[in-house]
């Protein structure tokens, strides 16, 4: 999107004498467009995957308590063990929690090198050109 906007600001004389102002126009605004699209589809799946994560979360500390609890009761585990076991479970939240932010870091990673490795992937059609120059031999 700002690229084509820079572009277009940069060759504005090129578009008006060519008269193409309406087609850059329509091209700004499909970029304009798409670029709002993927801010909604990402911002909704922020609004969807996030939430669930914390729900997961809060479910598995009160599934832990509920269990720990009802084997309590019955005497199986001792109140100790119980309070153990759900604290560990609240404790392990949190690096899953960042793992799950990291992902997000991990992509942009992995889309920088497909590009460095798409760049080195390309075939150099470039001959180097023999210099004209004649250089003098050292003193």
């Amino acid at each position: 999107m700002s690229g084509s906007v820079s572009e277009t600001a940069e060759g504005a004389r090129t578009v008006d004498a060519h008269r193409l102002g309406k087609r850059q126009g329509q091209r700004i605004e499909g970029n304009i467009r798409e670029s709002f699209y993927s801010e909604m589809y990402t911002l909704l799946m922020r609004m969807v995957w996030f939430p669930t994560i914390e729900s997961a979360f809060a479910l598995a500390v009160a599934t832990t308590l509920a269990w720990s609890g009802w084997l309590a009761l019955h005497h199986d585990i001792t109140i100790g063990a119980a309070t153990t076991v759900t604290l560990y479970v609240v404790q392990i939240n949190d690096p899953i929690d960042r793992i799950v932010s990291w992902l997000d870091e991990l992509q942009v990673g992995q889309t920088s090198l497909a590009r460095l490795v798409g760049v080195s992937a390309v075939r150099d059609d470039r001959r180097p050109k023999a210099s004209s120059r004649k250089t003098r031999p050292s003193p």
